[in-house]
C-alpha cells in the first residue's frame, strides 16, 4: 500500500506510486491476529494525507499504526470513530484533554479501551483520558466504551431546552 505526503503535486505523488484516496468516506478495517505490540513503532507510516474525505473510520479491532495516519485532516469531516484504545493509541489520539475537540463534525465515538498487561488500573486511567476528552466535544452525542471484560458504558448527550 502506498500513501500520499502532504505538500505534493498529483503528478508527483502519481510519478512515486503513492496514493490519495479522495472518495474514501467509510473505512473499516480488521486486522485482529496481526497485532505484535512490540512491532507497533514500525508501523509509522509517511506524512501526508491518504484520505481527506473520511466521515467514518472503524478499527474496532486494532488500529495497525503508531501515529494518526488515518485520521490526519480528517478535523472537517469525520463524523463518526470506532476505535480501539490502548496505552500507545490513547498517547496520540488523546495527549491532552482538547485534542479531540479539532474534530468539528465528530458526533459519535466507539471505543474499546484494552490493556496490554490487563492491570485494571491501567483500562481505568485510559477510561478517564477517553471520558474526558470526549466531554470536551460539544457536538458529541454519543460515547461508547467498552471493556475487554465485555462491560459496556454508553454516554449519550442530553438537551435541557
Amino acid at each position: 500500500m502506498y500513501w500520499a505526503r502532504k505538500g505534493l503535486s498529483a503528478t508527483k505523488a502519481h510519478d512515486l506510486n503513492w496514493q490519495i484516496y479522495k472518495q474514501v468516506e467509510v473505512l473499516k478495517l480488521d486486522v485482529l491476529g496481526a497485532y505484535d505490540h512490540a512491532m507497533l513503532q514500525q508501523r509509522a507510516s509517511p506524512l501526508g494525507n491518504p484520505f481527506p474525505s473520511l466521515k467514518y473510520l472503524n478499527c474496532g479491532s486494532v488500529y495497525p499504526f503508531a501515529n494518526n495516519v488515518l485520521l490526519r485532516c480528517a478535523q472537517f469531516t469525520l463524523s463518526k470513530l470506532v476505535i480501539s484504545v490502548d496505552d500507545t493509541v490513547a498517547a496520540w489520539l488523546i495527549p491532552e484533554a482538547t485534542s479531540l475537540t479539532s474534530y468539528v463534525r465528530l458526533a459519535a465515538i466507539d471505543a474499546h479501551i484494552f490493556a496490554h498487561a490487563s492491570t485494571y488500573d491501567q483500562g481505568k486511567e485510559i477510561h478517564k483520558r477517553v471520558l474526558d476528552a470526549a466531554s470536551r466535544i460539544p457536538q458529541l452525542q454519543r460515547l461508547r466504551i467498552r471493556f475487554s471484560n465485555f462491560r459496556l458504558i454508553e454516554y449519550i448527550k442530553f438537551f435541557l431546552y
